[in-house]
């Protein structure tokens, strides 16, 4: 991982907003920090989330929050289970304080599939990355930029964020998934992520 390169540092101060997508909704995986808040949004009333949190004492709670509603913490873990019309329900949870560092991997087919380091491209349907502190750190999951200089995929060249459809998700752990067939091998890219200082 000789192009691997730590690009800098920077805080992010109250209140850090994680934005979950309808989609997602049921699947996410859980997220630490100090919460002040949950904010669900949908064009139905009726619709509600399901959510599992964890208070600043240590002990689990599971609670309903219904659309136009806010559940105020603090808290330090959020996990949704469930969501009642999922595809109409956003999201946002509000986070007091998180320090994040910013990485850049200039990735050019080192680490493919490696069962050293467990990192690197992986093809598989869809294909995904692991970036260089996969399993180290908590990741960003509201952050991920490729710089693609070149792929055989379907998308071809390019920048693409997670605002495009060729980059699905970044999970906590650190693995990007992407749209089918939009990557592919050979690839030369320079793959922005974030990660818990």
């Amino acid at each position: 991982m000789a192009g691997f390169t730590t690009s800098g540092e920077f805080n992010i101060y109250s209140p850090y907003q994680h934005v979950i997508v309808p989609a997602a909704s049921h699947t996410m995986d859980p997220i630490v920090g100090i919460f002040d808040s949950i904010n669900v949004y949908s064009n139905n009333a009726d619709d509600d989330i399901t959510v599992s949190i964890v208070t600043m004492d240590g002990s689990t709670h599971v609670v309903k929050i219904s659309a136009g509603n806010t559940f105020y913490g603090p808290f330090t873990s959020v996990d949704i289970t469930n969501a009642t019309g999922a595809t109409d329900v956003t999201v946002v949870v509000n986070e007091r304080c998180a320090e994040w560092e910013y990485f850049e991997w200039n990735y050019n087919g080192e680490g493919l599939n490696s069962p050293t380091t467990g990192l690197g491209f992986y093809i598989g349907t869809p294909e995904s990355f692991r970036v260089a502190t996969y399993d180290q750190k908590v990741h960003d999951t509201d952050f991920c930029e490729m710089e693609v200089i070149s792929n055989t995929g379907n998308a071809g060249a390019g920048f693409f964020t997670l605002d495009d459809a060729a980059i699905t998700s970044i999970n906590a752990a650190g693995q990007i998934t992407f749209n089918n067939n939009d990557f592919d091998l050979p690839m030369v890219a320079k793959i922005r992520y974030r990660a818990r200082k």
